[in-house]
Order: structure tokens, then sequence, then C-alpha cells
């Protein structure tokens, strides 16, 4: 006991060092914080940057307007001919002529020529005409004068019903202009058959896609026995042998055709 007692006397406790301008009894808590201080991870200092803004995913910017101010309608030269119709005839804005212009027609074809003064004063207007004499034409520049002049027909509700003949161009633009419960009718695909169909906009908007060939099938056969008994004569602008298809395509590409082009096989 007492040679324990002694051990304890001849071997004195380690010196606890002081902090510089502390007291003896603080030494041994500023040490304490210095080692934690020591070990706490640093986080990197945030100063100076910004959160990264959220991103709406839903939201689509739309594309500035690409506008030419350099062509004027005057510029769209063609001389009056007697019994043909010019395009700057008519009160059509200033973009349409433009388009008209670099696609190269001058004259109005006949059932263009009948149309368009009634469809562009507004009022309703109907007519029967061959494939390939512009009847699409006829009813699509008084359509685009109005949205032309009146952007917000609809105050962003959307329309009750869009007709498609275009197909891949203008379908996903076709169905975005739809409102609630609107409805797609689709009559061909002149210009494509692969569009894409945005899932989410067909059901949130609870949409009707509905095709039609514009007749039944009785109507088709009665119009068949009609052609094949000579009643009615089907326009053909030119046959060509298969051997000669990539000139066939070519005509067609120029669009200057009228009615159908032919290509034979055997």
């Amino acid at each position: 006991m007492e040679d324990r007692e002694n051990l304890t006397k001849t071997i004195p406790s380690s010196p606890v060092p002081e902090a510089e301008g502390s007291d003896a009894g603080g030494g041994a808590d500023s040490l304490t914080s210095e080692r934690r201080q020591s070990t706490r991870r640093r986080r990197p200092s945030r100063k100076g940057k910004k959160r990264p803004e959220a991103i709406d995913a839903g939201a689509v910017p739309e594309p500035a307007p690409v506008t030419d101010d350099s062509w004027d309608p005057r510029q769209f030269k063609v001389p009056a001919a007697p019994g043909k119709t010019r395009f700057q005839d008519f009160d059509l804005p200033a973009p349409l002529l433009h388009t008209i212009s670099d696609l190269g027609f001058q004259y109005c074809t006949p059932i263009q020529a009948e149309i368009l003064p009634s469809a562009l004063s507004g009022k309703d207007a109907s007519g029967r005409a061959q494939t390939g004499t512009g009847k699409t034409a006829a009813f699509t520049l008084p359509l685009l004068q109005r949205l032309s002049s009146e952007p917000r027909l609809t105050n962003r509700r959307g329309v009750n019903v869009v007709v498609d003949n275009v197909g891949e161009p203008t379908w996903l633009n076709s169905l975005r202009s739809l409102g609630a419960g609107g409805r797609l009718l689709t009559v061909g695909g002149t210009a494509g058959y692969n569009a894409v169909t945005p899932i989410n906009l067909v059901f949130a908007r609870q949409l009707h896609i509905i095709g039609s060939t514009m007749g039944s099938q009785a109507d088709f056969n009665k119009v068949m026995t009609l052609i094949f008994a000579g009643k009615i004569k089907v326009a053909v602008d030119e046959v060509f042998p298969l051997q000669a298809y990539p000139a066939a395509l070519a005509r067609m590409m120029t669009d200057q055709h009228f009615g159908k082009l032919v290509v034979e096989i055997g």
C-alpha cells in the first residue's frame, strides 16, 4: 500500500498546456475545442454561387418568328393576262405572297379564281374540281390570311375540329391546336405518313383522332364501276414505263403536273 502511494507521488500527472491568453482552468476545454475543429470536415464555401433555377419540363419555349423585312410585295411582278387571275390581285398578307412567289406560282387555277374572292371576304364557299387543280390552296389561303390577322382567335383555348390531309409535317401542330375534347380528322398523308403522336396530349385533352376516306366502300365501288364503264374520265398527266420511274418522280417533284402520273409495270 505504501509502495503504491509512493509511486503515485513520484509520477506527476502530465501537465495540460495552457492556451495563450487563458488561465489554467480553461486549458483543457480549449484543447478539446481545437481537436474537434481540426477533425470536423470543412464544407466548401458557397459564397458567390447561385442555385440553378428550376426548369419546367412541360414548358417548351416557342421559337422566335423568322421575318424577312427586305421582301416587298411589289417584287412579285406578274403581268396581267386576259382571262387569268393573279395572286397579288387579292388582299393577301405579304408573307403569303412571298411564299407563293418563291414556289413559282403566278396565276390562280380556275377553282382558285372562283373560290378565293368569296372565301377571303369571309363567306362560305364550296367547289368541285379534279385532283391536282389546287383545291387545297383555294381553301387554305383564306384560313392562313385570317390566322395571320387574328393570331389569338381562340384565346389559347384551342379549336374544336382540325381536318388534316398533309400528314407528317403538320400532324403535331394539328394536335396542339385542338382544345379539350377536340377532334382531328385525317383524310390523307400527302407529305408523309410517319407522324409522331404525343400520347400524353391525347389523353390529357381527351382528343379524338378520326380517319376517313371521304366515302364508304360502297361509294368507292360505285365510282370505280363508272370509271371502268368509261363514264368518268380520269385525268392522266403522263404515262411512264417502269424503267423511267426516276423521270416520273422528278415530274412529280416539280408539282407542275395536272392529274395522275402513271407508271406501267410489264
